[in-house]
């Protein structure tokens, strides 16, 4: 299954953004957008992510927000963007990368609103987030559509080594996808 994933510029007018982000979802079959401060060059205080998260609750959509790139955003910071929406579903799109996963444990526990894909850990960091987690929030992710292929076999073979039950990776492999997207049948 292709989803299709938007993003909306933090820069833009309130009206506009509103206008976007309802066209996104429902003239173009958006399920969700992605942020990127560091390639779109946003900090995440910018004005328009107080409209963004806004509107993506009022479309019953998810963020996912890119979260290893300080100064542009942290994994903490995409922790605080969740805590200040809880009526929206946030994707951290890495959970920390290699260096900040410790960071999202504690939070992930707390925020029934907070995902965490697992695209840039650690064989360590994974299991860690797994083994303290469970696998209700963790998500697959390749993040790396102009990367090569290998990448994405890579993380797929990360998930697929993780000290866990085959259920447990289903989840983590798909099930939790249709989840946070609302789509489960």
């Amino acid at each position: 299954m292709i989803v299709r994933w938007g993003t909306v510029d933090p820069y833009w007018s309130e009206a506009k953004l509103h206008r976007e982000t309802n066209r996104c979802v429902h003239d173009l079959g958006f399920v969700g957008f992605k942020l990127h401060p560091w390639i779109q060059g946003f900090s995440m205080n910018a004005g328009g992510m107080n409209i963004i998260p806004e509107e993506c609750i009022s479309l019953r959509v998810p963020v996912t927000v890119h979260d290893r790139s300080p100064p542009y955003c942290s994994a903490l910071q995409v922790v605080y963007f969740a805590r200040a929406f809880p009526e929206l579903r946030v994707l951290s799109a890495h959970g920390g990368m290699r260096e900040q996963w410790r960071e999202v444990i504690t939070p992930a526990k707390e925020l029934s609103n907070y995902w965490i894909c697992l695209s840039g850990l650690t064989q360590q960091g994974m299991q860690a987030l797994f083994d303290e987690l469970g696998a209700d929030k963790l998500l697959f992710g390749s993040d790396g559509g102009s990367m090569h292929r290998a990448v994405t076999a890579n993380y797929l073979r990360q998930v697929r080594s993780l000290a866990a039950p085959q259920e447990e990776i289903d989840k983590i492999l798909g099930l939790n996808a249709l989840r946070l997207l609302e789509l489960r049948p």
